[in-house]
């Protein structure tokens, strides 16, 4: 049976994740699901994911290359963010890590 949610803490910690490719099957990635992974470079989200939980990336130091399949109609605090920004691999790491960390993502 496919996976269909990444629960909060399920990876939390994990210092030898460096990449992760998410199935299609993945609709959300809960609370601290990879905090303080500092070993993570990398990650593909894939357009089925429609939220990404509090703090869900936070602390991981290495990370600068997040890839959104789908960066499109992903919401903050009630406002929009930027497609065209999340459509670059390093300033979509940066607002997963630094800018967003604290904040629910979650897609129109």
């Amino acid at each position: 049976m496919p996976v269909s949610s990444i629960g909060d803490r399920a990876f939390e910690w994990c210092s030898s994740l460096t990449s992760i490719m998410i199935s299609d099957s993945v609709i959300s990635i809960g609370e601290w699901a990879f905090g303080g992974c500092s070993s993570l470079t990398s990650i593909a989200i894939p357009d089925s994911v429609t939220y990404i939980g509090l703090g869900a990336f936070e602390g991981c130091s290495s990370l600068t290359s997040v890839v959104f399949e789908w960066p499109y109609d992903w919401i903050i605090n009630g406002e929009q963010l930027d497609a065209e920004a999340l459509s670059g691999p390093a300033t979509a790491a940066e607002y997963l890590i630094e800018r967003y960390f604290g904040s629910y993502w979650q897609r129109d």
